[in-house]
């Protein structure tokens, strides 16, 4: 685990940078526990990447990890205290009815294209993850939006590897893991209900995967090969944080603000990491339907907290994907986010300036009060 080294960013000391030496697998069969469908997906995934040019994979591959006085701070409830500030006026919105890099119109669509240094922005995608990094990546049942990131681009495998190593071992204390995960030791992405954003940069995209949850898992071997299918390789970088998880609440439950008080925190713990990480250049974010499936949040509530926390956390440009295309919908997308800037406008309107808190319970009962009629 070399090359250590530690940075600082608002509110907190926000991360330990941490440089694995490769974005391949040290031993694939022990990293996958013998799953063999899966061990033949990576081992295609490993042969499109080491077939590529040294150019096209030159960009190191960097784990960005929550030190535990950002956890704190956020555990605290500190970033509520602050002002509301001048960074969310420049904040710049768009939705795709694409989801990510699957673009139906045109090769210069957002997130289509490679960062690259220069005058490039710093784009960085939401990984929607399971509080252990990476979820069921090594399992046979594991096909949600985060594994398929893990099966599409190379790296993301590579550095959740490390857990495995370093649980018992000696590490960085301030290193966290999570050893109750499901599918043994990994890095947490949620600490006691807290958020601990993780950032990896320099990911390889070199495939794609064209099938998805329960459709995904009852494909044979050869079909799922046969569905990872190689793409020009691009550079990603990964932001992996996990929402509210909502599935011990009855169906019907009406969205409560401690909910939404959620969504905002790890929204905004995980895009001022990602602000921190991108060291000054144009930070581009996309994103989608943050913990809508599995994990059951509400859509309308889910894109308002990540949206307000976009603008409060100095992201400039944020893309929400997989929004449909139909004119419908996108009305009742822009009248969620219509009603987050107007909350926000109101908010840097007073006189001292409402605190984060008062903005985030604003926005709850302004877009609850629209979430039956504009549903996402």
């Amino acid at each position: 685990w070399p090359a250590i080294e530690s940075h600082r960013g608002s509110p907190a000391p926000t991360s330990r940078r941490c440089l694995p030496t490769v974005k391949t697998y040290s031993d694939l069969p022990a990293a996958l526990g013998g799953c063999d469908r899966e061990e033949a997906l990576f081992k295609k995934q490993q042969t499109l990447f080491t077939a590529l040019p040294a150019e096209q994979v030159a960009a190191p591959l960097i784990g960005h990890f929550s030190k535990p006085d950002f956890v704190e701070h956020y555990r605290r409830g500190l970033h509520f205290n602050e002002p509301v500030g001048n960074l969310a006026q420049r904040c710049t919105v768009a939705v795709s009815p694409d989801y990510y890099f699957y673009s139906t119109s045109s090769s210069g669509s957002p997130g289509s294209t490679p960062a690259t240094s220069g005058t490039q922005p710093y784009r960085i995608h939401v990984d929607f993850a399971n509080q252990a990094f990476g979820g069921a990546w090594r399992q046979s049942h594991g096909f949600a939006q985060e594994e398929v990131a893990f099966l599409e681009n190379t790296g993301l495998g590579a550095v959740a590897q490390h857990a495995a190593q370093l649980q018992g071992s000696a590490r960085p204390a301030d290193i966290l893991l999570d050893a109750r995960g499901r599918f043994g030791a990994a890095f947490a992405t949620r600490t006691d209900g807290s958020p601990s954003p993780i950032v990896v940069q320099g990911c390889t995209r070199v495939a794609k995967f064209n099938h998805y949850a329960a459709r995904a898992i009852q494909l044979s071997a050869d079909d799922a090969l046969n569905a990872l299918t190689p793409v020009p390789a691009e550079t990603t970088n990964w932001l992996a944080i996990a929402a509210p998880d909502l599935r011990h609440q009855a169906t019907n439950a009406p969205p409560r603000a401690s909910q939404f008080d959620d969504l905002f925190s790890v929204a905004h713990a995980g895009f001022s990491m990602s602000r921190a990480v991108a060291k000054g250049k144009t930070l581009e974010l996309h994103t989608g339907k943050f913990g809508c499936g599995v994990f059951r949040n509400d859509v309308t509530l889910s894109t308002a907290a990540q949206l307000l926390a976009a603008k409060l956390a100095g992201v400039d440009q944020v893309y929400f994907h997989d929004y449909g295309t139909d004119p419908a919908y996108a009305a009742r997308f822009n009248a969620v986010k219509d009603t987050v800037e107007a909350c926000i406008a109101n908010s840097l309107n007073t006189t001292p300036r409402d605190s984060v808190r008062t903005l985030v319970s604003n926005v709850f009962q302004a877009v609850e009060a629209i979430r039956d009629v504009s549903a996402l």
